[in-house]
């Protein structure tokens, strides 16, 4: 079971907000890559979206490991390489929050292994100030931590915080009630009844 860790549901409306940010932090910086790195699973969408606003069509990802829902593994670990070359390039790596700062961390050592880019940044949705790892650009920070629900990881996250709970909550609005009461989040009554119905199944 999950611990009563503080969640804050991050909404589309906001995630269009922090990528503006990020593109104007990047202009008024004079960085204009030509390579968006994301870091999968969770930079996916943030890599594509700022790739649009930024007209870059060169992109690529590596996929590193380090969280299963809101459980942290003991270390991140580099499980699919990049497969771009980065010399010479100017490269930006995205990950939708810098948590710890190791998921970074290693990343930037991996690119550093491929080859030496002639400009490497990082940018991120959000940024915690516990983070050992402060990106180059970051449009929202977080003093207190919590744990950020994005609508592309939101299925994951609840199967994760409601696994293990004893009674199991069959009802969605029950469910929904001990979420709030547990993590500070009100979470949507339709996305919990589909957890509910279709539980996860991984091979």
């Amino acid at each position: 079971m999950a611990e009563n860790i503080p969640c804050k549901i991050v909404g589309w409306k906001e995630i269009d907000e922090l990528v503006s940010r990020l593109v104007r932090q990047m202009r008024e910086a004079a960085f204009s890559p030509d390579l968006i790195v994301a870091i999968a699973r969770g930079g996916f969408v943030p890599a594509r979206l700022l790739a649009d606003r930024l007209d870059v069509f060169d992109m690529d990802s590596m996929k590193i490991e380090h969280y299963r829902g809101v459980r942290k593994g003991p270390r991140a670990r580099l499980r699919y390489p990049l497969a771009a070359e980065v010399a010479g390039r100017r490269v930006l790596v995205v990950d939708d929050v810098s948590d710890s700062g190791e998921t970074f961390e290693l990343a930037l050592a991996h690119i550093r292994e491929r080859g030496t880019p002639a400009a490497l940044r990082t940018a991120a949705m959000h940024h915690k100030e516990s983070s050992s790892y402060r990106p180059d650009f970051h449009a929202g920070r977080l003093q207190s931590w919590s744990w950020l629900v994005y609508p592309w990881a939101m299925s994951e996250d609840l199967r994760s915080l409601l696994e293990g709970v004893e009674p199991f909550p069959a009802d969605p609005a029950k469910a929904a009630r001990l979420l709030e009461k547990r993590h500070g989040a009100r979470f949507p009554l339709e996305r919990l009844e589909e957890i509910l119905t279709y539980p996860a199944s991984r091979g």
